[in-house]
């Protein structure tokens, strides 16, 4: 078994595989969790571990990282199951990396887009040879609805729920509308513009708000919510080998 540890801004998951099998996941909020984080890792120390950090050298989850028997730090650097055709690999996410990573596991040998839908919008392209060429960064669902009443004097600050109409009969409602199906058809655009150059392409899209997008998105698409995960054990297997 392995441990598999995803550290983003505001939660941490941890993840327990077995054979490929993800057999465990539990979620910690980074701010008022880590105790509990810290008893999970004590309980599962001995494990080999991956850990990718969006906060990498913070004392608290140091701490707990540290007491990790058979750790490995995720970074740019680590062993990748493509190489990196990109001119700052060291500025990239490692969620976008270990995306990528577990895309290729799903599809080796495929052209693939992987899109990852949490707080930004993700937009990574891994070709068959297996070269990362690059992609797009964009704001996400909240970000755009926080950043239309945050710019604005008068627009209120909407909370998100599914609007399937194109007219908007309230503001509240054009915002949905406005962010919702602007997000669709950057999304639906933007795939459309690889089909074109890119013969064969897979789609795969994960993150928080992937389930919801993928229900409006008209093309064939695969939806994984825990591609990251799943990346960061397969270059976890490559890392020992």
């Amino acid at each position: 078994m392995e441990l598999v540890l995803d550290a983003g801004n505001t939660r941490i998951k941890a993840a327990i595989f077995d054979k490929n099998n993800l057999t465990e996941l539990l979620q910690f909020n980074r701010k008022t969790e880590l105790d509990k984080l810290a008893l999970f890792c004590q309980k599962h120390h001995l494990l080999k571990a991956i850990v990718a950090d969006v906060a990498a050298g913070n004392p608290d989850t140091e701490r707990i990282f540290s007491q990790l028997s058979n750790l490995h730090r995720f970074s740019h650097k680590s062993p990748l199951p493509f190489t990196i055709n990109y001119k700052t690999p060291h500025t990239l996410g490692t969620d976008r990396l270990a995306a990528c990573a577990g895309a290729v596991r799903l599809f080796p040998y495929k052209n693939i887009l992987v899109i990852d839908a949490g707080t930004c919008i993700t937009y990574d392209m891994v070709s068959k040879g297996k070269h990362y060429e690059g992609g797009a960064i964009s704001p996400g669902l909240l970000m755009r609805y926080r950043a239309l009443a945050s710019f604005t004097g008068k627009l209120p600050l909407v909370e998100h729920r599914n609007f399937e109409e194109l007219t908007g009969k309230s503001t509240e409602e054009s915002i949905l509308s406005g962010v919702q199906n602007g997000i669709v058809a950057e999304i639906t655009h933007i795939i459309e513009q690889y089909q074109v150059s890119t013969p064969d392409l897979h789609v795969v899209i994960c993150g928080g708000d992937a389930p919801f997008l993928a229900k409006r998105l008209k093309c064939d698409i695969f939806a994984e919510p825990n591609l990251v995960l799943a990346g960061l054990h397969y270059i976890l297997t490559i890392h020992a080998q």
